[in-house]
C-alpha cells in the first residue's frame, strides 16, 4: 500500500514538472514569435473603410513589422495611428499567437475597428463628406454609400451641430418621415425646405420650431387633402406660418 501511495506521489510530481517544462518551454518560444501578418475585423455589416487602409497603416506604424518580435510591438501607438483615420471611432489592436508546428510559435496583429455611423450626407460644389450623430465629419467612402438623408445649401457648422441636427433627430424619431424626406435644403436664412421621395412638390419647413405643429398639420394635408394623390398637382407646400398651410400649384 505504501508501495502505491509512493508511485502515485512521484506520479503526480513528474506529471507537475512536466506541465511547468512545457509551459516554460512555450513561453520562451513565444518570447521569441515574430509577426506574420496582419488580420482586421469590423464591427459593423458595413464596411465604409477599405482593409487595406488599415493594414497600410499598422505597416507604416513599425518598421519591419514581418520581422519583429511580437513581444516588442507598441500595440497602443498601432492603435493611436489608426484612430486618426476620421471613420475610425475607436481601434484595438491585440497580439494573436499561433502554433506554427510541435516546437515553434508566431503570430498575427489582429485589428478590430469600430467605425463612426454616418447620420447624414453633405453635398456642395466641392464634394461633400457625412456626419455622425456627434457632428464628427467623414470624408465619402470608395468602398460603399450610406442610406441616409442628403442635406445641402447653407450647410455650416453650427447648423450641423445646432438646429439642422436637431431636425434630423426629429425625422429619424418617425418612422415615415424618415423614409418620406430625402434631402434638406437649407436656405441662408436658416429656413429648411425638404424634397420628399413621394409626389412633385417641395416642402417648405421654416426655422426648426414648432416642428411637432408643422408636422402634424403636413400630415392632415397627406391624409385628407393628398389622401387620392393629389400632390402631384402641387410645387410647392408650406408649413413655416404659424397654424397655416399654403399649397402652391404648378
Amino acid at each position: 500500500m505504501k508501495r502505491r501511495i509512493i508511485f502515485m506521489l512521484f506520479g503526480l510530481i513528474f506529471l507537475v514538472a512536466l506541465i511547468v517544462v512545457s509551459a516554460v518551454f512555450i513561453s520562451k518560444q513565444r518570447e521569441k514569435a515574430t509577426c506574420t501578418g496582419v488580420d482586421v475585423f469590423f464591427d459593423e455589416d458595413e464596411q465604409f473603410i477599405p482593409s487595406k487602409d488599415i493594414e497600410y497603416i499598422v505597416y507604416n506604424s513599425v518598421k519591419n513589422l514581418k520581422s519583429r518580435k511580437l513581444k516588442t510591438l507598441n500595440t497602443e501607438k498601432i492603435e493611436a495611428n489608426i484612430e486618426k483615420l476620421p471613420w475610425v471611432k475607436k481601434a484595438e489592436v491585440f497580439i494573436g499567437y499561433q502554433k506554427i508546428d510541435s516546437k515553434f510559435f508566431a503570430g498575427r496583429l489582429k485589428v478590430f475597428i469600430d467605425q463612426r455611423e454616418p447620420y447624414f450626407r453633405v453635398m456642395h460644389g466641392e464634394g461633400g463628406y457625412y456626419v455622425d450623430r456627434e457632428g464628427n465629419k467623414m470624408p465619402f467612402s470608395p468602398i460603399n454609400t450610406a442610406k441616409v438623408v442628403v442635406c445641402s445649401g447653407w450647410v455650416t457648422n453650427e447648423m450641423i451641430h445646432g438646429k439642422l441636427m436637431e431636425f434630423i433627430n426629429y425625422i429619424n424619431d418617425d418612422k415615415f418621415w424618415k423614409a418620406q424626406i430625402e434631402q434638406i435644403f437649407v436656405k441662408p436664412d436658416g429656413d429648411l425646405v425638404l424634397v420628399p421621395r413621394l409626389g412633385g412638390h417641395l416642402i417648405e419647413i421654416g426655422q426648426v420650431e414648432n416642428l411637432d405643429k408643422k408636422f402634424r398639420n403636413l400630415m392632415a394635408l397627406y391624409e385628407d387633402g393628398f389622401k387620392d394623390g393629389g400632390w402631384e398637382k402641387y410645387r410647392k407646400v408650406s408649413v413655416k406660418y404659424n397654424n397655416l398651410v399654403v399649397c402652391t400649384r404648378k
